[in-house]
C-alpha cells in the first residue's frame, strides 16, 4: 500500500495536469509545459547550489556537505524531450547528492520541438565530457563518473554511454536509471502504441525522416555489451516498465551487470516526490548506495 504522502503528491500532479488541459489522447507542447509540477524545495543540510556552462551547456551542481569532489554524477531529466527544468527536478539532484555523497550536475539539455534529436543528446554528451574536466570547484580531472536520469533522461544516460563507447571515449562508472523511457519505435513500443499524447511527443523529438530506433534514441535496440554496471529502477504501476524489463533482459544476455529494481505499486518517477514521501527518499538512497558500492566510486576519498 502506497504511503498517504504519496497518495498527496499524486493527486496534486492529477490536479495540476487537468488544470493545464492535459489531454492522454492529444499532446500539446504549450500544455505539457503548463502542467510541469514544480518540486517542493526542502533540501538538505549544507546542500550548495551553483550554476555552471558545462561545456556550453546550461548547468547547475547540487553540492552536499558530505561529497567527494572528484566523484561525480551527471543528472538528465525526464519530460519527454519536451518537459523538465531546475525547478521540476532539483530535490531528486539535491537527494541524490546526499544519498551518494557525490556532486551531482543537473544539464539544461535543449528541448523538442525547438530542438530536435539529436541535440539532447549532443547536450548531454557535451556535459558529460566536461564533468570529466570540471568539478564543482573548478577545473580539476574527475576519478569517477556516473550518469543518471529518469524518463527520457534515462535514455539520454544510456546515450551518454553508447555515444563514448563509439568515439572510443571514456565511458562512466555506471549508470542509474529511474523509469526510463528507452523505446521510440512505435512499432515494437506497446507504451506509445497505448499513450497517444507520448506518441506524439516522441514524433517531435524524432519527426519523420528520422529514425526512431537509432540506439541514442531507443537504448533497448541497442548492442549493450561492454557497457558499465546499471541499476535499473520502475515501478508496478509505471506506464513505461516494460522498456525497463526489456532492457535489463538484454542487458544480461549481454552479460552486463545490471541491478533491475520494480518498487511494488510505484508510478512513474516516484522520486520527484523526495523528500516527503518516505518511498521517494528511499529509493534515491538505493541508488546512491548503488553508485557508492561500485569500485570507481568508492575508492574516492570523501
Amino acid at each position: 500500500m502506497v504511503s498517504p504522502e504519496l497518495s498527496a503528491a499524486m493527486e496534486r500532479l492529477k490536479r495540476k495536469r487537468q488544470d493545464s488541459g492535459m489531454r492522454d489522447d492529444r499532446f500539446s507542447v504549450a500544455a505539457a509545459r503548463a502542467a510541469e509540477l514544480e518540486a517542493e524545495p526542502v533540501y538538505p543540510e549544507g546542500m550548495a547550489f551553483r550554476d555552471v556552462d558545462a561545456g556550453g551547456v546550461a548547468a547547475k551542481w547540487a553540492i552536499p556537505r558530505n561529497g567527494a569532489a572528484a566523484r561525480r554524477i551527471v543528472y538528465f531529466h525526464g519530460g519527454g524531450y519536451i518537459t523538465g527544468r531546475w525547478e521540476t527536478h532539483c530535490t531528486i539532484c539535491a537527494w541524490l547528492a546526499e544519498a551518494s555523497a557525490a556532486p551531482v550536475l543537473f544539464v539544461d539539455y535543449r528541448r523538442a520541438p525547438e530542438h530536435r534529436f539529436p541535440a539532447a543528446v549532443d547536450d548531454a554528451y557535451a556535459a558529460y565530457r566536461w564533468t570529466r574536466r570540471n568539478g564543482p570547484d573548478g577545473a580539476s580531472p574527475a576519478q569517477s563518473v556516473a550518469t543518471a536520469g529518469d524518463s527520457s533522461g534515462g535514455a539520454l544516460a544510456m546515450a551518454v554511454m553508447l555515444r563514448a563507447r563509439s568515439d572510443a571515449a571514456p565511458m562512466p562508472d555506471a549508470g542509474a536509471l529511474i523509469s526510463a523511457m528507452l523505446d521510440l519505435d512505435e512499432a515494437s513500443s506497446e507504451f506509445l502504441q497505448t499513450y497517444g499524447r507520448m506518441r506524439d511527443a516522441a514524433r517531435l523529438y524524432v519527426p519523420p525522416p528520422g529514425d526512431p530506433r537509432h540506439e541514442w534514441a531507443s537504448p533497448v535496440h541497442a548492442d549493450l555489451a561492454g557497457l558499465p554496471p546499471l541499476l535499473v529502477q520502475t515501478g508496478e504501476a509505471d506506464y513505461v516498465k516494460g522498456d525497463s524489463l526489456l532492457l535489463a533482459e538484454r542487458a544480461r544476455s549481454c552479460g552486463l551487470d545490471v541491478r533491475l529494481e520494480v518498487w511494488p505499486e510505484m508510478p512513474h518517477v516516484w522520486h520527484r516526490f523526495a523528500p516527503a514521501v518516505p518511498e521517494a527518499r528511499d529509493a534515491l538512497e538505493r541508488i546512491g548506495e548503488f553508485l557508492r558500492q561500485q569500485p570507481a566510486f568508492a575508492s574516492v576519498a570523501s
